[in-house]
């Protein structure tokens, strides 16, 4: 009985002790424009990790772009998806997002937006 007791202990603290990776939105400005990247960290661990500034494919602020930034929380980093073209835009059309890329080029906000977030991650208390 005491064995069983002990087994139960270990496997209730092993499963407190487990990843919590936390999704959530984060604003920054660039002048006028409202940036709305999405940061992923595991709420678990209580040290300072490096960041990871994941830029997401000219479809925008989309799932794909966050379980990337999810597979990198759960490498012990912490990951912003860095929001280049403003408002946590997304498209699944091929002109749509072709205009905002060429936009974005034109604009160099993979440059000014892309130091931004790089900003905004450098501030938060879990990141090193």
């Amino acid at each position: 009985m005491k064995l069983m007791s002990t087994l139960l202990a270990v496997l209730i603290l092993a499963a407190q002790a487990r990843a919590e990776v936390v999704e959530r939105v984060i604003e920054y400005k660039d002048g006028e424009t409202t940036l709305r990247g999405i940061v992923v960290y595991d709420d678990a661990k209580d040290v300072v990790r490096p960041g990871v500034v994941v830029v997401p494919e000219w479809w925008g602020v989309n799932e794909f772009a966050v379980a990337q930034a999810r597979t990198l929380a759960e490498a012990g980093y912490v990951a912003l998806v860095a929001d280049i073209y403003g408002d946590g835009f997304q498209t699944t059309e091929v002109p749509v997002a072709a205009r905002r890329a060429t936009e974005a080029t034109q604009k160099d906000w993979k440059r000014t937006r892309g130091r931004l977030a790089v900003e905004q991650l450098r501030s938060m208390p879990q990141v090193d």
